[in-house]
């Protein structure tokens, strides 16, 4: 009878540990499953988003344009002309567009004719930005309270207008 009872047990024990099995079993399918799932969804996310940005740059809306006019303040002295001009443009100002229309419609002997502009509230030229307008001969003490139309001449300024009427009288001169 005691062998009865014992196999009776280890019957018992060997169907908890198969129902303890397959529990352990559907929960490592359900981990799995879920793991699988968030893959497959982050997936789907990186396709759609890589799609729109093809999608975008297909059509055109990304474009790269250099400024090769556009220099900072402490490149002012040293390009590569050696006769040219640098419009320090002071933020805000309505005549801009302007003074850039005559430079760039300039029609003087020289066809060469080579202008920059340096855009004062950019970052970098921030600390060129001043109560008043001081031109010294070294570029690093520059500084700029308005607009600015600057003659260059071998890495030296030899003429620089301020105001507005000013600069506009010279550059319809320059016509």
């Amino acid at each position: 009878m005691a062998k009865i009872k014992q196999i009776s047990k280890n019957k018992n024990n060997n169907n908890n540990n198969n129902v303890f099995m397959d529990n352990e079993m559907i929960k490592l399918l359900k981990i799995l499953l879920i793991v699988c799932a968030v893959l497959v969804i982050f997936y789907l996310v990186t396709v759609l988003v890589n799609k729109k940005d093809d999608e975008i740059i297909a059509d055109g809306n990304v474009s790269a344009t250099i400024q090769y006019n556009k220099i900072l303040v402490g490149q002012i002295l040293n390009r590569d002309e050696n006769d040219y001009y640098v419009l320090v443009e002071k933020e805000n100002d309505q005549y801009i567009d302007l003074y850039n229309y005559y430079l760039s419609n300039y029609d003087g002997e020289n066809k060469n004719f080579k202008y920059y502009n340096v855009d004062l509230s950019d970052v970098f030229n921030g600390n060129h930005v001043g109560e008043k307008n001081v031109i010294t001969k070294n570029v690093s003490e520059f500084k700029f309270a308005t607009t600015t139309l600057l003659r260059v001449k071998k890495g030296k300024v030899i003429e620089s207008y301020h105001e507005r009427d000013e600069i506009i009288s010279y550059l319809e001169k320059l016509k």
